[in-house]
């Protein structure tokens, strides 16, 4: 959005639900899933700019990237989640906000599991990422501010699992290799700038954060 004064709202009132699912088998298998910027929203402004994300009481947003490899021999499986929830505001003269508040369930999710087999020379690796679960950014002339409010009974969730399983070493001798990594960079990342006056950045929680 892009004005003299530009507001973008998203408002929940049920249920949204943006996933991505791989699943691959096979005597090899490679399942990747990939999110980019599943919510993100843009306002761009003169005098004000604003971003708003609510979530009401007993409503969910769910963002999830899910990969499943189930081989006999080499698994491999990435999940990855590059920006979850992206807020950006901008006003050249006036005043910006990037604002979201949470009274049911935010669930930003990335798992992978990779089977493989057991014997000589099988792999199974597994890769789960969150990069920017939940971002905002607001930058004003007078003022800028960058707030998540999670209210009495609201969670949210930002996870990332990696399972990986099968291959074995004996007696020292690496016969197979298993690995899995989980990595989130930057669950809650929040900027405020401003070219002159006041600029906040807040969290307040009131449920689950975790």
């Amino acid at each position: 959005s892009t004005g003299s004064s530009a507001t973008v709202n998203l408002t929940n009132s049920g249920t949204l639900n943006l996933h991505a699912t791989a699943v691959a088998s096979g005597s090899s298998a490679s399942a990747g899933a990939f999110v980019h910027h599943a919510i993100q929203q843009t306002a761009n402004g003169t005098t004000a700019a604003a971003a708003n994300v609510s979530n009401g009481a007993g409503d969910t947003i769910s963002i999830g990237a899910h990969a499943i490899a189930m081989a006999t021999s080499f698994a491999t499986a990435n999940a990855t989640i590059s920006g979850g929830i992206t807020q950006n505001a901008s006003a050249t003269t006036g005043s910006a906000t990037a604002k979201l508040t949470n009274a049911g369930t935010i669930n930003i999710h990335a798992t992978a599991l990779a089977s493989g087999g057991a014997g000589a020379g099988t792999d199974s690796t597994a890769n789960a990422v969150i990069n920017g679960a939940i971002v905002q950014n607001a930058n004003g002339a007078t003022s800028a501010s960058a707030s998540v409010a999670n209210a009495v009974g609201g969670t949210i969730s930002i996870v990332a699992r990696a399972t990986a399983i099968g291959g074995n070493a004996n007696a020292g001798s690496a016969i197979g290799t298993t690995s899995s990594g989980a990595a989130i960079h930057g669950g809650i990342v929040q900027n405020a700038s401003v070219t002159s006056g006041s600029a906040a950045a807040n969290i307040t929680n009131h449920g689950s954060i975790a």
